[in-house]
């Protein structure tokens, strides 16, 4: 299994939080769709890993479950997956048992 991790949706200027969320997931969606034609096609499939960034990864979008959820969604193709790492989910997320 090959994997990549996007490093290019870390938000380098939190000071407009909103707004720069609301570009990233277009911006996701859009890179996202321009590959996935070509994973299909050779029969990869895309991991994109959720990772904190309360403590290792400052700025990093895919932060929270329901970002990749949306992500993939709106993507749309059994191609592009999200890599559950229970790391970075009890940071982010609580206990884990309960989420």
């Amino acid at each position: 299994m090959f994997a990549i991790t996007p490093l290019a949706n870390r938000l380098v200027d939190t000071t407009t939080l909103d707004y720069a969320i609301d570009v990233g997931v277009e911006n996701a969606i859009e890179g996202y769709k321009r590959i996935v034609g070509y994973a299909e096609k050779k029969k990869v499939t895309i991991c994109i890993e959720y990772l904190n960034s309360k403590v290792n990864h400052k700025g990093y979008m895919f932060d929270h479950m329901s970002w990749g959820v949306d992500v993939c969604k709106r993507v749309g193709s059994d191609r592009l997956k999200i890599l559950y790492d229970i790391y970075h989910a009890q940071i982010m997320e609580g206990d884990i048992i309960r989420t």
